[in-house]
């Protein structure tokens, strides 16, 4: 024991003789220049951790909304307008004369095609994970049994049999509106999910005054020390000018680009979160379809003393009319662009860092080749 007690004691006196000399070695003007330049460049370099994250924490959201979010939202109101669109257009050219040989008519295929590619698109940019795959596929499979039943409709109609084309056009109208699971209705709940999620972003995008007080806070220690670098140098050699001022100069102009872009991130979150949100509440287009449905019900049903089905006249009178012009039309065609606003400090603020650092050296490295060793 009493060898072990030798051995601490020789320590803790190695340990000071050390801390000793370098403290000394610390006070000298070349061991002062050295730790001002070293810790100048590591604070350079820590600095950038709290930049970068005060970035994203906009950034990241915007490009979310842009990439993923807004399309999906643009593309799911898409496909519901075109389905309610290419509903109407079908049951429209059922109600003439021509629709025995033209079917549902060329309007109803282009909607058509219209919604599928919306909805496959929405697929591949799904924001709402596992809930909204469900939810298309469903709506997908609803709308192959949707498009059988216009079909029928069609080959009825095209054989002279108006009765069963009626019942047909009759069930297919009932899958597209039917408000216990018909495809409106599973659109309308994917859009809640979609409101959840465009809530859920447009909150984590708001960059919190925690995340800029720990921004700041990293900022101004990192410029203080520069700042006290240059002033050790103006009373040490009298130089006015040096890299040293040259990098807190540029910390100071890199910190006012980075506060105006995530302004403007913010700004752009708040503006696309309201265009998505009025998006979302849109109303759904003019809807006759119900009333040509119960008038060819009257002609070719009850006048011939047969029902075409004793729900039909209920969920008719049911059914919404929708509106004749939607205030937000053109907000479902907003263009999207992935990438957002202030994209560059995503390198800038690494390259930036590297430079103030560069320009810290370029200050200090004259003066501390004054006092290496072998000189003065």
């Amino acid at each position: 024991m009493r060898w072990a007690a030798t051995w601490s004691t020789a320590g803790a006196r190695w340990v000071g003789a050390r801390g000793r000399a370098a403290l000394s070695w610390i006070r000298t003007t070349r061991g002062t220049l050295w730790t001002l330049l070293f810790c100048s460049v590591v604070l350079t370099f820590v600095s950038a951790g709290p930049s970068l994250t005060y970035f994203h924490g906009a950034h990241d959201v915007a490009t979310e909304l842009r990439a993923h979010v807004g399309p999906m939202i643009v593309d799911v109101q898409v496909a519901r307008n075109a389905l309610i669109s290419a509903n109407e257009a079908a049951v429209a050219a059922f109600d003439t004369d021509g629709g025995s040989l033209t079917g549902p008519g060329q309007a109803y295929y282009n909607q058509m095609a219209i919604a599928s590619q919306s909805l496959a698109h929405a697929a591949e940019v799904n924001a709402v994970g596992p809930q909204g795959t469900e939810a298309l596929q469903t709506i997908e499979s609803l709308l192959a049994s949707y498009s059988d039943s216009v079909s029928q409709a069609g080959a009825y109609f095209h054989a002279e049999d108006h009765l069963m084309g009626t019942v047909a056009l009759w069930n297919a109208w009932r899958q597209l509106h039917d408000p216990l699971g018909g495809i409106v209705e599973r659109l309308s709940e994917l859009r809640e999910l979609q409101a959840g999620e465009l809530a859920k972003q447009v909150g984590a995008g708001e960059v919190t005054a925690e995340e800029t007080a720990t921004w700041l806070a990293w900022q101004a220690v990192l410029c203080a020390f520069l700042l006290a670098g240059h002033g050790y140098l103006v009373w040490r050699f009298r130089r006015l000018l040096s890299g040293v001022l040259l990098a807190a100069i540029a910390v100071v102009a890199l910190n006012i680009s980075t506060t105006d872009a995530v302004d403007e991130m913010d700004a752009d979150i708040a503006s696309f979160g309201t265009i998505l949100q009025k998006v979302l509440a849109e109303p759904d287009g003019e809807m006759t379809a119900q009333q040509t449905l119960a008038a060819l019900a009257d002609k070719h049903c009850r006048t011939a003393a047969r029902e075409c089905g004793p729900t039909m006249p209920d969920r008719l009178s049911q059914a919404a009319t929708g509106v004749e012009g939607r205030a937000t039309d053109q907000s479902v065609n907003v263009r999207l662009a992935a990438t957002a606003s202030g994209a560059w400090l995503e390198t800038g603020i690494p390259w930036s860092s590297a430079l103030i650092a560069g320009l810290v050296i370029i200050g200090f490295w004259p003066r501390l080749d004054e006092y290496s060793y072998g000189k003065r």
